[in-house]
């Protein structure tokens, strides 16, 4: 994705896997550096459909360390379809 910058603690999908396929993302910094612990490769494979999935990376879901910093967004898919996305707040 472009450059953006969000509030917020958690990033949520609306997405359809198809059968046999997967969805990864990951955060890059404003360098194009993977945020560590946040990358695609530590990203929990997502499948199935779902119209509001939060994102697991290995080591949880909180993404507030990025909030107000630029940031990219890196999304892998096979065999999916991503239609839309937001950065919310537990609380």
């Amino acid at each position: 994705t472009p450059l953006l910058t969000f509030t917020g603690d958690s990033l949520e999908l609306n997405l359809n896997v198809h059968r046999g396929g997967s969805l990864r993302i990951g955060l890059l910094d404003e360098r194009g550096k993977p945020v560590p612990g946040r990358s695609v490769e530590s990203c929990l494979p997502i499948t199935g459909d779902h119209p509001s999935m939060k994102v697991q990376w290995q080591s949880g879901h909180d993404v507030s360390t990025r909030a107000g910093k630029p940031t990219q967004l890196r999304v892998e898919l096979k065999d999916a379809s991503l239609f839309a996305f937001r950065f919310s707040s537990s609380q």
